[in-house]
C-alpha cells in the first residue's frame, strides 16, 4: 500500500467518512455554486458577488466538517434523519406516480385504522377490504 494511503487511512481513523448526507451536500453544492454564479454576473457590486458565493462555501464546509467529525453518534443521528425524510419526499412522490400510472385500473384507498394506502382494482359497488399491514376490515365504495 502506498504511504501517502496509509497515512490518510491513520488520519481518518476513528472518524465519520462519508455518507449519503454528505453525498447530498455535494450535489447540493455544485447546483448552488453553479446557480449563485450565474446570478452573481447580474450584480454590479463586487461585495455581493463575493456575498453569494460565500453560500455554497458554507454548505461546502458543513459537508466535509462532518467527514472528519469524531463525533460519530451525531453524525449518524444527522444522516437517519435526512434519510427519514427523503424516505418521506420520495415514497409521497412515488404514490403520486403510481396513482397517474394506475388511474384507468386502480384507486388508491386509505386504511382509516393504520392510514396505509391500499391499491384496489377498479370494479363498481361496495366492497369489504382488509388492510394487509394492520388486518383491519372496511367498506369501501367505487365507483
Amino acid at each position: 500500500m502506498n504511504k501517502y494511503l496509509l497515512k490518510i487511512a491513520q488520519f481518518m481513523q476513528g472518524r465519520y467518512g462519508i455518507d449519503s448526507l454528505y453525498k447530498f451536500l455535494m450535489i447540493l453544492y455544485c447546483i448552488l455554486l453553479f446557480v449563485f454564479s450565474m446570478i452573481g454576473f447580474a450584480f454590479k457590486g463586487v461585495f455581493v458577488r463575493r456575498l453569494i458565493v460565500l453560500i455554497p462555501t458554507f454548505v461546502l464546509v458543513y459537508a466535509f466538517c462532518r467527514v472528519f467529525s469524531k463525533n460519530i453518534d451525531a453524525r449518524r443521528e444527522e444522516n437517519r434523519k435526512y434519510l427519514l425524510l427523503k424516505y418521506k419526499v420520495t415514497s409521497s412522490f412515488n404514490l403520486l406516480k403510481n396513482k397517474w400510472k394506475y388511474r384507468k385500473t386502480d384507486v388508491f384507498k386509505k386504511c382509516p385504522n393504520c392510514g396505509a394506502n391500499l391499491k384496489l382494482k377498479k370494479i363498481p359497488g361496495e366492497h369489504t377490504v382488509r388492510c394487509p399491514s394492520c388486518g383491519y376490515e372496511f367498506k369501501v365504495k367505487n365507483r
